[in-house]
């Protein structure tokens, strides 16, 4: 059976702010021998984290564990940074990234913190870059925009209003 261990609150913390790479390490001492075959997800669940500090993180983090062969990354976009830090995240040799459509979620327990990157700002970003991820991003994009319109909801991302600023462009988004 597949595993994934989630670190939540890896890079920043609602209580005590800043996690010191040290205490994260130090906590994966102990969680990765439980289970040294799981998926280990970093996750930036404030939206606090910026990119020198996930590609610290996630560097020291696969130099310390060399036998772990499966990493992800988790990031809220409160400060609009999750794009960056999925991108950083990614560099550093992460391959596995947790987004949702229109940017829908949040955190309970971290008050004011956004939902998770947009599962099309990435698309478009990894696309454009030349990375295949697998996802069509035309027919994403309409539910991206039915997700927006969830009563309640906190939508984010950028790449599902600016196809909606333009609607003429989307046969050619991808091209350009």
């Amino acid at each position: 059976m597949d595993v994934r261990l989630a670190l939540s609150t890896t890079f920043d913390c609602p209580f005590i702010g800043r996690v010191a790479e040290a205490d994260a390490l130090a906590l994966l001492d102990h969680l990765i021998p439980m289970r040294p075959d799981a998926e280990i997800c970093l996750c930036d669940t404030t939206g606090r984290a910026d990119p020198a500090q996930v590609d610290s993180l996630v560097r020291a983090a696969q130099a310390r564990f060399p036998d772990v062969s499966r990493w992800a990354m988790h990031a809220h976009d409160t400060y609009g940074l999750g794009a960056t830090n999925v991108y950083a995240a990614f560099k550093a040799g992460v391959s596995s990234f947790d987004a949702s459509f229109a940017g829908l979620g949040g955190c309970p327990f971290a008050p004011g913190a956004t939902g998770n990157v947009a599962t099309e700002d990435l698309v478009w970003m990894f696309e454009r870059m030349g990375v295949s991820t697998g996802i069509d991003l035309d027919a994403l994009i309409p539910i991206a925009q039915d997700g927006a319109e969830i009563p309640g909801g906190m939508a984010g991302g950028r790449v599902r209003d600016a196809f909606s600023a333009r609607p003429d462009a989307c046969a050619t988004r991808m091209a350009s």
